[in-house]
């Protein structure tokens, strides 16, 4: 392997190690959630793309406590497996892993007395692919960066349960080109243990 290839996966093994090492809080929580989603044709995702993962969470707590929302922070760490029509690669299925640090804002109170509470979030993080191409495309590196924006519901005494819609962009920021990315809508159900 070139010298020059090896940097996407340096990089993202840094990240990763950033990520992972965040120092433990008293208020810290742990989170598993589950989900689906399908390819945004109209944006790019290869025909009939489907996609089911599971991801574990670790919440670095509140970082800022706004007068009517809370703004907090937590990672994950992902497998996803997306699934496509053969196209011309051939390529029917791939495996994706990934590390990302979100930010939640959420309100302070619910909606009503026993809930839910709303949040959206926002994340940015690196992804390794299986195979660097798909149905009908050609993404070039197996190194991918994923943007994503979500919404969603707390649910639950403690809002350990959570449900929620995503939208995440796979792309490898023309480290390579071709660079088409893949764009996945995505719906998640998730629960959070208290340490």
């Amino acid at each position: 392997m070139p010298k020059t290839d090896r940097l996407p996966l340096i990089v993202a093994g840094l990240l990763c190690c950033v990520a992972v090492g965040q120092p433990a809080r008293a208020h810290e929580r742990f989170g598993i959630a589950v989900d689906a989603g399908h390819g945004i044709r109209s944006f790019g995702a290869p025909y009939g793309t489907r996609a089911i993962g599971l991801r574990l969470r670790w919440s670095w707590g509140p970082l800022w406590r706004l007068p009517g929302a809370v703004v907090s922070s937590y990672g994950e760490f992902d497998v996803h497996r997306l699934k496509s029509d053969p196209g011309v690669t051939g390529v029917t299925s791939l495996t994706e892993v990934g590390v990302t640090p979100v930010l939640r804002l959420r309100t302070r109170r619910p909606l009503f007395a026993a809930g839910p509470w709303p949040y959206l979030e926002i994340g940015v993080g690196v992804h390794l692919l299986s195979h660097a191409e798909l149905g009908n495309k050609f993404l070039s590196t197996a190194f991918q960066f994923g943007p994503l924006i979500g919404a969603g519901l707390l649910l639950g005494a403690h809002r350990q349960f959570e449900v929620g819609v995503r939208l995440q962009h796979l792309s490898n920021a023309n480290i390579r080109l071709p660079n088409p990315g893949i764009n996945l809508a995505q719906i998640s159900l998730g629960y959070w243990f208290s340490t």
